[in-house]
């Protein structure tokens, strides 16, 4: 298996059939699943995907669904999800974001099988906004290389945008972390580099259940956690970015 699509969601039987939409649009030429990883919804999400999987129209494509009978959380759901992907690459999108790019995967692929030395890569992508209807274009429209030192900064990615090689790392940091996608970026950087391309394939939305802010957890305190996480992760070459991480968020009250 080429790749695997990581797919998790919870209760969002609007959104889940532009999501598994975008998959099935793929053109490729290699064989890819999709694994499927639904959270115990109480909607009619898990009646949606099943019928969905009957109406797969993509010959490369092969389904596998996970319906869990107990709600595991949007983290521990993902580390789950992710030891039954089978592909040399993994590919991540959430079910309430879509591809709009039907050359996505076959993009990605071609660079990660031309550069070996890259273990990651991601794309630019539209913002929308569901409260006010609009589309916004993130990111920038140079392609360039990332470092993990960058990633140390700043979450750079757009979850729905990244493939990244199938590695061997730790998921007990990803399962304590608050934001998992920026820990795996950092996770995996470790053993290499990450290119951007600045293709736009993909629409990340915006709305009440998927922002930080609404979670019970408050927003620096959040932030907080993921840093002494960094700490764990890196040692003491992060230290030096945990201090002014510290004073950022507890003396000028920035959490940007």
């Amino acid at each position: 298996m080429k790749v695997s699509v990581l797919m998790i969601t919870y209760n969002q039987e609007d959104y889940i059939s532009d999501a598994i939409k975008g998959v099935f649009n793929q053109i490729t030429n290699f064989e890819f699943e999709i694994v499927i990883s639904n959270d115990a919804s109480t909607d009619n999400s898990d009646f949606k995907i099943r019928e969905l999987q009957k109406t797969n129209y993509n010959e490369n494509l092969s389904i596998k669904y996970l319906h869990r009978d107990l709600n595991l959380g949007m983290i521990l759901n993902y580390s789950e999800t992710f030891k039954q992907c089978k592909g040399k690459y993994i590919a991540t999108c959430e079910g309430d974001d879509y591809w709009v790019d039907p050359y996505k995967l076959q993009k990605q692929v071609d660079f990660m099988e031309s550069n070996p030395d890259y273990v990651m890569c991601f794309t630019r992508y539209q913002r929308y906004f569901e409260d006010t209807e609009v589309f916004q274009i993130s990111g920038h429209n140079e392609s360039k290389t990332y470092n993990l030192k960058d990633f140390m900064h700043a979450n750079h990615a757009a979850t729905a945008t990244v493939m990244f090689r199938s590695l061997n790392f730790d998921l007990k940091y990803l399962n304590n972390s608050p934001f998992g996608d920026w820990v795996l970026y950092n996770l995996i950087l470790k053993y290499g580099d990450a290119y951007y391309m600045n293709d736009v394939t993909a629409v990340y939305r915006r709305h009440y259940f998927n922002s930080d802010f609404y979670n019970p957890m408050p927003y620096k305190k959040k932030l907080y956690i993921l840093n002494r996480l960094f700490l764990r992760i890196h040692g003491v070459k992060y230290f030096p970015i945990f201090i002014k991480q510290v004073i950022k968020l507890f003396v000028f009250n920035k959490l940007y």
